[in-house]
């Protein structure tokens, strides 16, 4: 196994970083201004098919790599990511401009819990870089997780690779930009795919074909009781896949490309409404703030993104 940690600086005594021959477990600990000059994991990197990782409690402050994973890079056993923030993190190429989770057994746990990733951006616009978080295979479950106001070249708010099954609730996608193409993308995979009680509110691109919900390479998802206001262009993209609309509330349908199915109990209106979501709070997730070249994490909570979404 090999485990890289960068720049650690733990907050609390009870903090541990663990590096057996199962696992490897970060818990309550910060890091800020990391920067890995080439390669992979701007903070952490393990690479290991046989290693559980368990990263809890963590910051993640202006985080960035060469190339994946700006902040975390981890291509190993099961990965369980909870109770983390991160913000201000980007690569400089590649995937995963907060972290790159990829487990190499498809049976394996791949989990991002009560995690808030913000404020991720390409230093650079030149070369496309995708995707604020992005998993690769496994048993895929991302819950009670807030993805905000990043800018990316491709894909702003996640992207879902291969899973073996792919199951999400009570997560936000509040104002990403992408200068191409998409904020949410499935890709691939079999088995069940299900998104439930999901805001999807206020997000943007520049490419007019694609949609603010990409559906790639035969991936089949059906997403229920969620919400869909104030994105541009086209809402759904489902060229070579299908889509599935059950019981949500969708502001617009206009320009839905490809096999987009909607179900029952749809409410086709653009009320001044979100889903309530208790976001995580935490004294690890605060706003971090520019002083010249600096950038330090004041005792400001930004409740706004952890409590509910409401965009106007």
């Amino acid at each position: 196994m090999l485990l890289v940690l960068l720049q650690l600086n733990c907050l609390q005594p009870d903090s541990r970083h663990d590096n057996d021959q199962n696992s490897a477990t970060i818990k309550f600990c910060t890091f800020s201004r990391t920067l890995a000059y080439s390669g992979q994991g701007g903070c952490i990197y393990v690479s290991s098919i046989s290693i559980n990782n368990d990263i809890s409690d963590c910051l993640f402050v202006n985080c960035s790599s060469y190339s994946h994973g700006g902040a975390i890079f981890l291509e190993s056993g099961g990965i369980l990511i909870q109770r983390v923030c991160s913000t201000l993190c980007n690569t400089d190429s590649g995937y995963g401009q907060f972290g790159y989770l990829s487990v190499k057994d498809s049976n394996r746990n791949n989990v991002l819990n009560f995690t808030s990733v913000s404020y991720s951006a390409n230093k650079y616009w030149a070369t496309p870089r995708y995707y604020p978080t992005y998993h690769l295979s496994g048993i895929q479950k991302v819950q009670n997780t807030n993805s905000s106001y990043n800018s990316n070249y491709h894909h702003s708010g996640i992207g879902i690779d291969n899973p073996n099954t792919y199951y999400s609730s009570f997560c936000t996608f509040f104002s990403n930009h992408a200068i191409q193409y998409d904020c949410i993308i499935f890709i691939a995979g079999t088995g069940s795919r299900i998104v439930e009680n999901t805001n999807v509110v206020n997000n943007t691109q520049d490419t007019t074909n694609r949609g603010t919900i990409r559906i790639y390479n035969n991936a089949i998802i059906s997403m229920i009781k969620s919400i869909f206001a104030h994105n541009n262009h086209f809402l759904f993209h489902a060229p070579d896949g299908s889509l599935t609309i059950i019981d949500c509330i969708v502001c617009h349908l206009s320009g839905s490309i490809g096999n987009v199915i909607i179900g029952s109990n749809n409410e086709m209106r653009c009320d001044k409404e979100t889903l309530v979501i208790k976001h995580y709070h935490s004294f690890l997730c605060e706003q971090p703030k520019q002083i010249g070249t600096s950038t330090y994490v004041s005792t400001t909570k930004v409740f706004v993104l952890f409590s509910y979404i409401s965009y106007l």
